[in-house]
């Protein structure tokens, strides 16, 4: 609060002290005049109303004071005033900033409560989808039930079925080897004309074994036959059965088709539905984070404008700073020059009073002794007043420590004062106690000019005896000494000053280029640079907006291809399904088609077997024929022979004649008989066989021209017919099963999404992640 860097020589004036110490008071009000000002605006009002002091000037004047003139409290009281302004800018921008970020958190707000409605709205419309779903689900799990119990008992029925037909097969061929036996047994061997007696004596025994198998095979036969029309009535009855059952499996396909149309296009629907959901959420995150991206870019670009801000009032303070170093630079070198000037024009005089003096040198050195006594003398006075001087300079010293409690009183009031009139009142208490030390002083000052001026006398007396003794001794040539010295010191400062004076016109001139550079001013060389690199940058630019436009486009391009192509992807992936179904259709279709081959084939094998087993009783017969043909040429070649015989011998064998007529009329009997019976045989076989048929076309009329065979091979086809329909119901029934789990792990999926969509509105502690992550910015804004 005191001067800063006084200090007190001996040879200052104490007139200059009193100046100072004014100057300094006035300065130290000031300043705190402006620290009140600047702390309590009110409390400087009061101070204005109470003392009638302009204070605006004073405040003015403060604000207006370089730091040069401002003692180090003050300069610490003015940069905390920086700071304080400083931070309070700062905390100003923070606050607008939290505003803006607490607008835009809000905004934020409302759109994820619109789209926690809507994901609520959607995970309820998937709830009943996921319902329904299980209905149908449960609906077709009866119905595949239903149709595998149907299943199991036309499989168990067909089977049955077969059995039935194997025995009627197998009794079928048990009746074609017992007819094959009694026609073997009907063969008798006539090789030998000598066995024709026990033939006939066999014939009765024949004959009666005949009739007796005959009854016996018509009685199998008709036992055979009701059987046959049993099995065919109860192979009818089945068959209308099983046409009811395809029939009512038929209504069932139908339905279920209509059923899993119905599914497919809802399941459609709600994969559109899902798809659309999907896109709402995309773009929601794609808007998200945007606005994250557009915040970011706004504080950057906020930090950036503050920036340059801090900046440019930087290089305003430096330039301020320079504009002040260069009028106390010139200031200087105004003051300087005057100095040097003034110098200079006491060179001459100087030069000339040396030339005096040592002319009156020679003249002075007699008075050299008498001066000598008399400089004792005056050295004692010398010393008294040299002694008062420094009881004045302590007397000085104890007012200025009186001063310096005042002050520090100041400091301690000013603490402890708690409101403004406190301060107002120590204030004017303060400029009472300073008008009052000032009147002391001017007092003090008084009397020391009024011993100033009586030791000035006593010391003018003293120098003029002084004068016309040392001065005109030795003193004269000291002087001249001294002068010549003083000469050539004033060259050596000259120079000096004009080397200083280049060096801070050097400076100026670097000030001013700094200041220009400061203000945007260029040389032609940097201002062409500079327009180069604009330019090179701005092509540049350009030339990163055109890559960005044509980038830009292409990711579009991009992306729609990518969109189509997931598209295409999707219907491939639904044809590639389409196809994989039908590839295991076909596949299915070929099993089939090869066991039937395979049937087929063994039929048409067993077919072969019987052709040939026919085609071998074929020719059996006509070899028995061929041999009955044979030996009946032999017989009548023996007949003619004998007949030969007989005339040559008409004695011999008249006797014999008669027997060989008979038995040869026994022998076409007996052939005629056998051919007959052959032919009612056939007839029968005939017979039976239409009879047969009839029965069939009475059944199925589409079947009336079919053989047992081909029978067996229609409900084998029929068969494999259900067979197939089982095995499609089952892939139906795998596939929506495949489905279900699907629409399960979808289900999954968006509740995991759902729980984390949730967390992230769970309150959290002070210790989580996610806060520490927050308050990181906030601390550094």
């Amino acid at each position: 609060m005191m001067s800063v860097g006084m200090s007190v020589c001996d040879d200052i004036h104490l007139l200059e002290l009193y100046e100072d110490t004014r100057i300094s008071l006035s300065l130290s009000l000031s300043c705190l005049l402006l620290f009140v000002g600047v702390t309590t605006k009110p409390a400087l009002v009061t101070l204005k109303q109470s003392t009638g002091m302009n204070l605006d000037v004073i405040d003015a004047t403060a604000e207006a004071l370089p730091l040069e003139m401002l003692n180090k409290v003050n300069k610490e009281l003015t940069a905390q005033l920086s700071r304080n302004e400083a931070q309070l800018e700062e905390k100003a921008r923070g606050i607008d900033d939290q505003k803006k970020r607490l607008q835009f958190m809000k905004e934020h707000l409302g759109n994820v409560r619109a789209e926690i409605v809507n994901t609520q709205s959607l995970v309820e419309s998937k709830r009943r989808e996921l319902m329904s779903e299980e209905n149908m689900r449960k609906l077709m799990e009866r119905e595949c039930g239903r149709l595998q119990q149907k299943k199991t008992e036309l499989e168990r029925d067909e089977e049955g079925l077969r059995d039935k037909m194997t025995s009627l097969q197998n009794q079928i061929f048990q009746g074609n080897l017992k007819i094959e036996e009694l026609k073997e047994a009907m063969d008798f061997n006539q090789e030998e004309l000598e066995q024709w007696d026990e033939a006939r004596r066999q014939k009765e025994e024949d004959e009666l074994a005949i009739a007796q198998y005959s009854k016996q095979d018509e009685a199998k036969l008709k036992q055979m036959q009701l059987t046959i029309d049993k099995l065919i009535k109860k192979v009818a009855q089945e068959q209308k059965q099983l046409d009811e059952e395809i029939l009512a499996t038929q209504h069932t396909q139908v339905e279920l088709d209509r059923c899993a149309d119905e599914y497919r296009k809802i399941h459609e629907d709600r994969g559109g539905l899902l798809d659309e959901w999907e896109n709402v959420v995309r773009t929601i995150a794609d808007r998200d984070n945007a606005i994250q991206v557009a915040a970011q870019q706004y504080a950057e670009g906020t930090a950036w404008v503050q920036q340059r801000e801090d900046m440019k009032r930087e290089l305003q303070k430096e330039l301020d700073d320079a504009n002040e170093e260069t009028q106390v630079i010139n200031y200087t070198i105004e003051e300087r020059e005057r100095q040097a000037q003034q110098y200079r024009d006491a060179i001459p005089p100087v030069a000339q009073q040396v030339q005096e003096i040592e002319d009156e040198v020679s003249a002075m050195r007699e008075r050299v002794a008498r001066a000598l006594r008399d400089k004792r003398s005056l050295l004692t006075q010398l010393q008294d007043m040299k002694e008062n001087l420094v009881r004045r300079a302590a007397e000085l010293v104890a007012i200025e420590k009186r001063r310096e409690e005042a002050a520090s009183r100041l400091d301690g009031e000013m603490d402890a004062a708690a409101d403004m009139q406190l301060q107002t009142e120590l204030i004017t208490q303060l400029l009472a106690d300073a008008d009052k030390t000032s009147k002391n002083l001017e007092k003090d000052i008084e009397q020391l000019k009024k011993q100033q001026f009586s030791s000035n006398q006593g010391l003018a007396k003293v120098r003029e005896s002084q004068n016309t003794l040392l001065a005109h001794i030795s003193g004269a040539q000291a002087q001249g000494k001294n002068l010549a010295a003083k000469v050539n010191q004033l060259d050596s400062e000259s120079f000096t000053q004009q080397g200083v004076l280049y060096n801070i016109e050097f400076s100026v001139q670097q000030m001013e280029k700094r200041v220009n550079r400061a203000k945007g001013e260029r040389t032609e060389d940097e201002r062409r640079e500079l327009h180069e690199k604009i330019n090179l940058l701005q092509s540049t630019h350009d030339e990163l907006e055109q890559q960005y436009k044509v980038l830009d486009q292409q990711v579009k391009r991009v992306r729609e291809e990518l969109r189509r192509s997931k598209m295409d992807m999707e219907k491939l992936e639904g044809t590639k399904a389409r196809a994989a179904e039908r590839i295991m259709t076909i596949n299915l279709e070929v099993g089939h088609s090869e066991q039937e081959m395979r049937k087929l084939e063994q039929q048409r094998e067993d077919e072969l077997v019987q052709i040939g087993t026919i085609e071998l009783q074929l020719s059996r017969l006509k070899r028995q024929l061929q041999q009955k043909s044979e030996r009946l040429v032999d017989l009548e070649q023996r007949k003619a022979q004998l007949a030969a015989d007989v005339q040559e011998r008409e004695t011999e064998i008249a006797v014999h004649q008669s027997m060989l007529k008979m038995e040869a009329k026994l022998a076409e009997e007996e052939r005629r008989a056998l051919q007959s019976e052959l032919q009612e045989r056939l007839r029968s076989l005939k017979a039976i066989r239409n009879r047969h048929e009839v029965l069939v076309g009475r059944m199925d009329p589409a079947q009336a021209r079919l053989s047992q065979a081909q029978l067996v091979i229609a409900s084998a086809k029929e068969r494999e017919d259900l067979q197939y329909r089982g095995d499609s119901l089952d892939t139906r029934i795998k596939r929506m099963e495949k489905e279900i789990l699907k629409l399960e792990k979808t289900i999954s999926v968006i509740k995991a999404s759902n729980s984390n969509y949730k967390q992230k509105f769970a309150k959290v502690s002070e210790g989580d992640e996610a806060v520490a992550d927050q308050e990181d910015p906030a601390s550094q804004i």
